[in-house]
C-alpha cells in the first residue's frame, strides 16, 4: 500500500497530513503485532523470520534454483500467469485481460487519472518481479500462489471500471449485463466450493450435536469450521491434533478430505489417527469423515 501513496503523493502533491488517517491505523496494527509477537516468542519480528523461514527457505529455494529459472520468474512467470485466459478460478486470466483493455481505453481517450493508475499498477508489478526476499542467493520476493495475486485487483479494477465509462452507453450497458451474469456464476462457484471445503465439519456437527462428548480432537481445518459454525462460543473444547496432551475421553474426526497430505495448509494427520489401534472404536464413517472414540 505504501507503493500505492507514494504514487498518490507524486501525481497529486497533497500534503503529508492527507494521509496520517490511514496511515496511523495500519501504524498501529504494525506496532500493536510486534508487541504481541515479542510477549509471546521474545522476537518482535517472528512474522518476518517465519516468512522469511518458509517462503525464501522453502518454497523459492525449491523452486527457484538456477539463473534460468529466477529470469523466467522475473520476466516471463507473472505476466504469464495473470493474462493467459484460462488461468485460475472462474477465468481470472480472462478478467485480468479485460482489465487491461479497459486500461488501454482510458490511456487512449486520454482520461485524467489513468495514468496514476498505470503507474500503481506497475509498482506492485515491478515489486513482485524483483523485490527480494533475500539478496545472497537472489530469491524473489513474492511467490506467486494464486492467492498472492488479488493485490493486482485494485488497479485492474479501476481500470476496467474506468474503460468501461467511456464507452457509448449501449456498450456499456452489454458490458453491466455481462459483469452481472460472470458475479452469479463466480458466486455460485464460490458456494460450492465453500460447501466443499465444509461438507465434513457440517456432517460431524450434525452427529457431534446428538452426543455427549466434551473435547473433540480432529484437524486445523475442521476445529476451525466447528468453532466458526458456533459463533466462536463453543460448547466443547475443539482440539487439533497437534496441541492433543490426551485422547482419553475425546471424540476423533478424520475427515478424508483434510487429512490428504499436504492439502490446503492443513498441518498432517497423525499416522495412528489415519490408521488407528483396534482399541479405537469407530463410532461413524460417511464418505467424508470417520469418527472414533480411542
Amino acid at each position: 500500500m505504501a507503493l500505492f501513496f507514494a504514487g498518490h503523493w507524486w501525481f497529486t502533491r497533497r500534503s503529508w497530513r492527507w494521509y496520517l488517517p490511514i496511515a496511523l491505523p495500519v501504524v498501529g496494527v504494525f506496532v500493536l503485532e510486534m508487541m504481541a509477537f515479542a510477549d509471546l516468542t521474545g522476537n518482535p519480528l517472528a512474522r518476518y523470520a517465519m516468512i522469511k523461514y518458509w517462503h525464501a527457505g522453502q518454497y523459492m529455494a525449491e523452486k527457484y534454483t538456477t539463473a534460468r529459472s529466477i529470469l523466467h520468474r522475473q520476466f516471463v512467470e507473472l505476466p504469464a500467469l495473470m493474462f493467459t485466459p484460462w488461468y485460475g478460478r472462474n477465468f481470472t486470466g480472462l478478467v485480468n485481460l479485460a482489465c487491461l483493455l479497459g486500461g488501454g481505453v482510458l490511456l487512449w481517450k486520454r482520461v485524467a487519472g489513468a495514468g496514476m493508475i498505470l503507474v500503481w499498477f506497475f509498482a506492485f508489478y515491478l515489486a513482485y518481479c524483483f523485490w527480494p526476499s533475500s539478496l545472497r542467493p537472489f530469491m524473489p520476493g513474492f511467490f506467486l500462489f494464486e492467492w498472492t495475486l488479488p493485490v493486482f485487483g485494485a488497479p485492474l479494477a479501476a481500470m476496467f471500471g474506468g474503460g468501461g465509462a467511456q464507452l457509448r452507453r449501449e456498450v456499456a450497458g452489454v458490458l453491466a449485463a455481462g459483469i452481472l451474469v460472470a458475479s452469479l456464476v463466480t458466486i455460485h462457484s464460490g458456494r460450492g466450493e465453500g460447501r466443499q471445503l465444509t461438507e465434513g465439519a457440517r456432517e460431524a456437527r450434525l452427529w457431534i450435536s446428538r452426543e455427549k462428548f466434551a473435547r473433540i480432537v480432529t484437524d486445523d481445518k475442521t476445529a476451525e469450521a466447528l468453532d466458526f459454525f458456533e459463533g466462536h462460543r463453543p460448547s466443547r473444547l475443539y482440539i487439533p491434533f497437534q496441541e492433543a496432551t490426551t485422547l482419553s475421553g475425546s471424540a476423533v474426526i478424520v475427515d478424508k478430505f483434510w487429512s490428504q497430505q499436504g492439502k490446503w495448509w492443513s498441518r498432517p494427520v497423525p499416522k495412528e489417527a489415519l490408521e488407528p489401534p483396534p482399541t479405537w472404536k469407530k463410532l461413524h464413517e460417511s464418505d467424508r469423515i470417520v469418527i472414533y472414540r480411542p
